[in-house]
């Protein structure tokens, strides 16, 4: 009774484990394949989205808690300096800055957009700056982490070394991640112009070189856009929270996020979660067909062995050696049988009548007779007189039978005891 209740305990403990095993390799298999993206964008940012499997997805779903606009991107071979607008914009920004610190603005730019900036610091706050631009999200936060690391070891430094400390030496450490640097004064400005060769994000860094006066900096943005065309019927959402966005089977569609304009361009960031909503036959498939028949065959395959263990030990071989035999015969067939060289059985009649034929003694061996060289076999006609001649050695009730029957060759002999 303890056997077949542990066997059931494990049947079901297996059972409950594949489940959840094919449960969490189908989620896997979804994620991969429907992975929810996150795009981190500003005022007037224009970009093209990563397109989602017409495949496996009904509709790319976008949501976010600031509006934007969708718009559908139909040709693929649509590039920036063929089928795009520009436009300008010009965004006045004042920052305060405490000392030490920084504060940064960030736009994404089509490759041929630029970005010119002039900072002019209050005459009334004798604090220079620096007003940098840095390009790609990596470059970005490791300036960061040098501009922390230049704030912190500013407080622990002593107020003598950092008036003797030379400014290059003081901030050479995030000035290695930017593309263009200018310091500006309380009685001169700083200007600077970026072309982007590609797309990506673009920083403006605007940082406080003043160890103990605030900065108040006035800049002036003035970016000149590459944007996608885009026309009435190619408007998906416009001025949303929430877009979806139908996807129909095996079509390749990809949509272009659009940000409206606001005053303070490139202060508030925001994000846009970019996620696949997939078809129902494709979550049936995964978490209900898929489970089932491998349920199925995993409670087969234990039901079998299960059997076969509670069977005496001959069956068990029995079972086994006709699974071989079978399996051995299935093989044969697929392969086919393969072609047997012709086999020569010698025939050796035995020693009684090879020494009765040839009169041969017992105390002599069949091979040690030399047969004489050119000696032709012999004929019928000698070996019936040699039969006649010789007697037979059998019982006295075989001797009747011979005289009419007449056999070629003597029967084999008995002995008498």
């Amino acid at each position: 009774m303890e056997e077949p209740r542990a066997t059931s305990f494990c049947v079901r403990m297996w059972l409950i484990t594949a489940t959840i095993a094919i449960c969490l390799i189908c989620t896997c298999f979804v994620m991969v394949k429907a992975p929810e993206t996150k795009v981190e964008v500003s005022s007037t940012d224009m970009l093209l989205l990563d397109g989602v499997s017409g495949l496996w997805c009904q509709g790319q779903e976008l949501v976010s808690t600031h509006k934007f606009n969708v718009y559908r991107f139909n040709d693929p071979e649509q590039s920036n300096t063929t089928k795009t607008r520009t436009e300008i914009d010009n965004v006045l920004v004042r920052l305060h800055i405490g000392p030490r610190k920084y504060q940064y603005l960030r736009y994404f730019l089509l490759s041929g957009s630029s970005v010119s900036v002039v900072a002019e610091s209050d005459r009334r706050h004798r604090a220079n700056g620096t007003v940098n631009v840095v390009k790609g999200k990596d470059e970005m936060n490791r300036c960061l982490k040098d501009l922390d690391e230049h704030a912190n070891a500013n407080d622990t430094d002593s107020e003598e070394d950092l008036n003797f400390a030379p400014v290059g030496h003081r901030r050479y450490k995030y000035l290695r991640w930017a593309l263009k640097t200018r310091l500006f004064t309380g009685q001169s400005r700083g200007s600077l112009e970026v072309t982007a060769s590609e797309d990506d994000h673009f920083h403006l860094i605007i940082v406080n070189d003043s160890n103990e006066t605030d900065l108040s900096v006035t800049l002036r943005v003035s970016l000149t856009r590459i944007r996608f065309l885009v026309d009435g019927d190619d408007i998906v959402c416009n001025k949303v929270k929430h877009c979806l966005h139908h996807v129909g089977f095996g079509t390749d569609v990809r949509l272009v996020l659009d940000i409206p304009r606001e005053p303070d361009a490139g202060r508030s960031m925001f994000v846009v979660r970019s996620v696949c909503r997939p078809r129902v036959f494709f979550y049936a498939l995964l978490f209900i067909l898929i489970p089932i028949i491998m349920l199925l065959i995993t409670g087969l395959v234990i039901k079998a062995y299960s059997t076969l263990l509670t069977l005496p030990l001959h069956n068990r071989h029995d079972i086994r050696s006709r699974i071989a035999r079978r399996i051995q015969t299935q093989l044969s067939v697929e392969t086919g049988p393969s072609p047997a060289a012709p086999r020569i059985v010698q025939h050796a009649p035995p020693r009684e009548y090879m020494q009765v034929l040839y009169h041969i003694p017992n105390d002599q061996g069949l091979m040690d007779r030399t047969p004489t060289p050119g000696t032709p076999p012999p004929s019928y006609a000698s070996l019936e007189k040699s039969r006649k001649l010789t007697p037979p050695i059998c019982c006295d009730k075989c001797l009747d039978r011979f005289e009419d029957e007449k056999p070629l060759m003597p029967p084999p002999p008995t002995y008498r005891e």
